[in-house]
């Protein structure tokens, strides 16, 4: 499940912001991320991305995208109707994210030149297929896709459209359904998914079952509590179809109103104003915020759809001992102990065993940082000697690396002690 359109029927749900919320999440979790701006007739996903929305976030001093780039550089339009091959490579701006290891990568909807919107008018989707070889040019674009990146998140247009249907039929292994509590917004998403499923099972191209995630957006459940209940089971009970490929109900506590509850998108007003970013302003901690929602969906999309009923019942475990953040956070500790920064290590373990409230491993975390301290005071006042004290430092580094198993494997590769992996970092007294 490795690329994701983002749709929405009507507009005004957010799925734009959904999108770019999730992208930089992603990215921060070790993820190679490509988006693509696929709403030729209004694009403008790169402006989540500008400068002031990281200032002061981060370690990274550069950060942002510079939209005079974007302006100029090739994109999606310039793409189909060049079709170069690998001309993408060439359409690829890369946008540094504070915290993230990797930038990620955009295409946007295409040159902002003057005849910008001109190309959009003339580019005939049925031509473009039955003359020109499109088909295979968009499959060619897609394994291209496919092999350089983990997600691909594209933003498709609203509505109905014959663009529409390159994104939301040939492209995704998943359609993230964006939708509000109106009828209008629900049962054209719905005619989306149905009509999407019945024309990639013609495609001439192997694919895997089609699947959906709803989500409902901007709901103002704080005050009218009664009313929302009445919507999310109105939806719950049309959305029976679009679960049955992934959600576990049958045998399980997991009910569809439940997981349409936990998966919602809050009514921020603040975030009507402009292009922020939730997760970077706000962070993910607060149940109530924007960024806690849009954490909780891209820890669904890292590890495609699964163990969902862990995902409702241990949602902080879900996320916090999720593939993609376990991943991170062994590099982050091997970094820490080959730079000889022991008491960092013991503090990104600490946000861990924060994020799943296990206070017992945080107990023992703060004793061992305690320990450290008076290790390395006994060391440099010469009380100990050196033999001593990498015996003392193993010890302390693997009851630190005990507290969760994942991080078993950060001496198990390389056959060296942790004492041995630091000891050049020591300095001599």
């Amino acid at each position: 499940m490795k690329i994701i359109t983002f749709y929405s029927y009507k507009g005004g749900v957010g799925r734009t912001m959904c999108l770019a919320n999730i992208a930089v999440l992603l990215a921060k979790w070790g993820h190679k991320i490509l988006m693509v701006d696929w709403d030729l007739e209004a694009p403008g996903l790169e402006r989540y991305f500008v400068a002031e929305n990281f200032n002061g976030k981060g370690q990274n001093t550069t950060t942002g995208i510079d939209l005079k780039i974007v302006k100029e550089k090739s994109g999606l339009i310039d793409l189909l109707t060049e079709r170069k091959k690998d001309g993408w490579k060439e359409a690829l701006i890369s946008i540094p994210i504070p915290d993230a290891r990797e930038p990620l990568h955009f295409i946007s909807a295409g040159r902002r030149d003057d005849d910008y919107f001109k190309r959009v008018r003339d580019f005939n989707v049925e031509t473009f297929y039955s003359k020109k070889k499109g088909g295979q040019y968009i499959e060619n674009l897609r394994q291209s896709w496919w092999n350089a990146y983990d997600f691909i998140l594209i933003d498709s247009r609203t509505g109905v459209s014959e663009i529409n249907g390159i994104s939301t039929i040939q492209m995704p292994n998943l359609i993230v359904l964006l939708f509000t509590a109106t009828n209008q917004s629900f049962e054209g998403a719905l005619d989306i998914a149905y009509r999407s499923t019945a024309a990639q099972q013609k495609l001439p191209y192997d694919r895997g079952k089609l699947l959906f995630l709803p989500i409902l957006s901007r709901l103002e459940s704080t005050t009218e509590l009664e009313l929302t209940n009445t919507w999310v089971n109105h939806f719950a009970e049309n959305l029976t179809e679009i679960y049955k490929y992934w959600l576990p109900t049958l045998n399980s506590r997991v009910t569809p109103d439940e997981f349409l509850k936990m998966t919602k998108i809050p009514h921020v007003p603040y975030y009507t104003f402009g292009e922020k970013l939730a997760v970077i302003k706000d962070g993910t901690f607060d149940p109530s915020s924007m960024g806690y929602a849009y954490e909780g969906i891209a820890s669904l999309i890292a590890n495609k759809l699964e163990r969902v009923e862990e995902f409702v019942e241990k949602r902080e475990i879900y996320i916090g001992s999720s593939p993609q953040k376990s991943t991170d956070l062994i590099k982050q500790v091997k970094k820490h102990i080959g730079n000889q920064e022991i008491i960092p290590a013991i503090e990104a373990l600490e946000v861990y065993f924060k994020s799943i409230d296990s206070r017992q491993d945080l107990n023992i975390l703060i004793m061992l940082k305690a320990r450290y301290k008076r290790l390395l005071e006994d060391f440099y006042t010469a009380r100990m000697h050196r033999d001593e004290f990498y015996l003392e430092l193993d010890k302390i580094m693997l009851e630190v690396l005990n507290r969760a198993d994942t991080l078993d494997d950060l001496f198990l590769n390389t056959g060296r002690t942790l004492s041995q992996a630091i000891k050049p970092k020591i300095k001599n007294t």
